[in-house]
């Protein structure tokens, strides 16, 4: 071999192999196909007529960024589509690949460069290929987003629902954990803008409260820390009432907010119980014991009547709303009427952020209430 020849860079012309060789800058020297004067391998005879492809630059740092994006995307994906790979490895592995790629194409990028391996990444790792998938993620991301609501009670059953509050599309979306009652509940697919779009939550037992989801990161609620408690209202006839309402009778409750009397709950099938108006929320302890000594300073003594008169009163019927919840600052009026369609007891409250307040209901009949054995030997009011 003709020790001028260097084996940088071969090319076929007319069909020769021509030779350059670095003591000759800029200059290519005929190598004739006989063995004393070259020593071409029959590999690179079939190779002669093909061109090598071109080394692919930056090929480390093209490589970071495919995995990168392959990271972001599955995140991406699965956070806010709801599709994806989901598990505390998958981060790991995929930088654990990206540092071994790096280690790999240091020691044998030589190799990497060469046969299919080349040409795979010739097409994965072309730029243009990399700005596209990159530029894909980042509109999706700034345009999809999702909402994610933590439940209160680990283990129960959520329902929740979501509205936009710009105007937009005013649909309404409902989603529970009913499948997972110990994970969260997901609004997946939520539709948003590179500065974030409002909307109104409801979730039982609280207000509804405008929440803005942003891209990218999205939006998670727990209710006791971001949202506010929905109050409730109980109302507790008289004892000279509960008797007339053992066979059922009417009850209706109005809201009045700016001078406008409105309708909000009513039902013709109420018995001798309270009444609750808003989320049904348990009795608290404390206020039975309250309301024992309320009855005896009344003057009802007898065991037995007073437990009957307990037991009613923590037991409460409840009222549907007509629009879901009661809003703070309005005052709430409830009246019950005698079978004879009559109003015999009302009570009025304004309500405030309290979860739960106690109103004691006051008669208003007009007309001799008719003792039954359900009234507990109470006295009929005039």
């Amino acid at each position: 071999m003709d020790a001028r020849v260097g084996c940088n860079l071969d090319t076929a012309c007319n069909g020769a192999i021509i030779r350059c060789t670095t003591l000759y800058p800029g200059k290519c020297h005929m190598a004739t196909s006989t063995p004393s004067q070259t020593s071409i391998t029959p590999e690179e005879n079939s190779a002669a007529g093909t061109k090598a492809p071109a080394a692919i630059p930056l090929v480390s740092l093209r490589a970071v960024l495919l995995i990168l994006f392959c990271m972001l995307g599955n995140y991406w994906l699965n956070r806010h589509v709801g599709i994806g790979f989901d598990g505390p490895n998958i981060g790991f592995l995929s930088a654990g690949a990206g540092i071994a790629f790096a280690l790999v194409d240091a020691f044998f990028g030589d190799a990497l460069k060469k046969g299919w391996v080349q040409r795979v990444a010739s097409v994965l790792l072309d730029l243009p290929v990399l700005v596209g998938l990159w530029a894909v993620l980042l509109l999706g991301s700034l345009v999809c987003s999702s909402l994610t609501i933590i439940p209160e009670v680990s283990g129960g059953a959520t329902e929740a629902s979501i509205t936009r509050a710009d105007g937009g599309n005013n649909e309404s979306r409902k989603e529970d954990n009913k499948e997972d009652p110990k994970g969260p509940v997901h609004f997946y697919q939520v539709w948003t803008t590179p500065l974030g779009t409002n909307y109104r939550v409801s979730v039982p037992g609280y207000l509804t409260t405008v929440v803005p989801v942003y891209p990218i990161t999205g939006a998670t609620i727990i209710p006791s820390r971001d949202l506010k408690i929905a109050p409730s209202v109980l109302f507790r006839p008289p004892e000279g009432t509960l008797g007339p309402m053992g066979g059922t009778v009417r009850v209706e409750a109005y809201e009045t907010k700016n001078g406008q009397r409105t309708l909000i709950a009513e039902d013709d099938h109420v018995g001798a119980h309270s009444i609750m108006l808003g989320y049904q929320r348990s009795v608290p302890l404390p206020y039975l014991e309250s309301w024992r000594m309320e009855a005896v300073a009344e003057g009802i003594v007898d065991q037995s009547e007073l437990a009957k008169l307990l037991q009613d009163w923590k037991t409460p019927f409840s009222l549907r709303l007509r629009n879901g919840q009661l809003e703070p600052g309005t005052t709430v009026e409830l009246i019950v009427y005698s079978p004879g369609k009559k109003p015999m007891a009302t009570g009025k409250v304004l309500i405030t952020m309290e979860p739960l307040q106690d109103v004691r209901l006051e008669s208003v009949t007009t007309e001799p209430l008719q003792p039954s054995s359900a009234n507990h030997g109470g006295v009929s009011p005039q």
